[in-house]
């Protein structure tokens, strides 16, 4: 999905809020037979070379410039370290990086214990391609277009979970001990799907109403992923000029947010309220962006990129270049750096 830097950020900003949005129905779902492994350089652990039955896997879908990647890799050790013993094996699998092996392998090293559970890359045929074989064949199969995304594929080899990793304890637990109702969560997945394709029809059609409901759906559906739907309902207020509204629902989750989890929401939130229209609000957005800062401790480059948006559209340029430097600064990814070093020039520019 992340072909270009531009597509990176609005990717983060708007699509990895804790609910993939499928771009086409999935041609890898729940309940089918997981992909072959296709695992480049070894980073951490023995290497797998195949799923086998009677075994649990956990494939961790992460790179080296994601922050939910990053806040994510204690929790999943936690989970490795809980099934060690039920023949549960987790694979982070490093996609969408333009980081060469020699910095991904830094970045795992510099991990330590944290990430403590097999680390690989997946192949791809030409070294200099951002994406390979597991992002094609896993995540665009499965209609995933946001990382981190874990798959959990039970003893028979089958897809039996695919979602965010913070929230795949309950599923697994189920799944090793074989209580896991995969037949339910197929049809869940299912119906979220139809939701998907509902809400991306209704907006298309500007029947917000129809996009709202479809959103109602979803969060009936997936209730843990209720908080990452927020950005999209926001951006429906904003569409149809409510902007009563969306300040309201944009204050709510500014309040409520507590943890980094909640940081793609806040950047979300920041970025709907700062564009141009009548529910454009400066003060609302900049307080999602102050918070998301906050929570990630300064560490995370969309975070300190949005707060640089919202005051450059405060005409603060000052501030806005000093986030744009400490953003770069920070930044992993070669692509995101660059990205980011343009839009510092720009503001320069001006």
């Amino acid at each position: 999905m992340f072909t270009s830097p531009r597509t990176a950020v609005l990717a983060a900003l708007i699509l990895s809020l804790g609910a993939s949005f499928a771009v086409a129905e999935p041609s890898l779902k729940v309940g089918d037979k997981a992909p072959d492994l296709a695992l480049g350089t070894w980073f951490k652990g023995e290497p797998v070379k195949e799923i086998k039955e009677g075994e649990v896997y956990i494939i961790e879908c992460w790179a080296t410039w994601c922050g939910p990647c990053i806040t994510a890799i204690p929790h999943v050790t936690e989970l490795q370290k809980k099934y060690a013993d039920k023949k549960v094996t987790v694979i982070g699998v490093c996609v969408w990086d333009s980081a060469d092996d020699e910095k991904v392998a830094a970045f795992v090293a510099k991990q330590g214990d944290k990430m403590d559970y097999r680390v690989a890359r997946e192949h791809r045929e030409d070294p200099t391609e951002r994406a390979g074989t597991m992002a094609e064949t896993w995540l665009k199969a499965a209609g995933r277009n946001g990382i981190p995304c874990s798959f959990i594929v039970d003893r028979s080899g089958k897809i039996a979970w695919i979602g965010h990793p913070m929230r795949m304890d309950g599923p697994l637990e189920k799944i090793v001990a074989g209580t896991f109702d995969a037949e339910k969560e197929a049809k869940v997945d299912a119906a979220i799907t139809e939701a998907q394709t509902q809400y991306s029809s209704a907006l298309r059609g500007k029947d917000w109403d129809a996009a709202m409901k479809a959103l109602d759906m979803m969060a009936e559906l997936r209730p843990e992923d209720a908080a990452g739907l927020v950005p999209a309902r926001l951006n429906i207020l904003a569409l149809k000029g409510d902007a009563d509204g969306a300040r309201a629902i944009a204050s709510k989750a500014i309040d409520g947010a507590k943890s980094e989890d909640d940081i793609r929401t806040l950047v979300g939130v920041a970025s709907i309220m700062i564009r141009p229209g009548a529910a454009r609000d400066m003060d609302v957005a900049q307080k999602a962006g102050e918070k998301a800062v906050e929570l990630s401790k300064r560490k995370d480059g969309f975070a300190l990129h949005t707060l640089a948006r919202v005051h450059a559209a405060k005409d603060e340029k000052e501030k806005a270049i000093a986030l744009y430097e400490e953003a770069i600064k920070g930044a992993d990814d070669e692509r995101l750096k660059r990205y980011l070093e343009s839009e510092l020039s720009k503001i320069k520019d001006e």
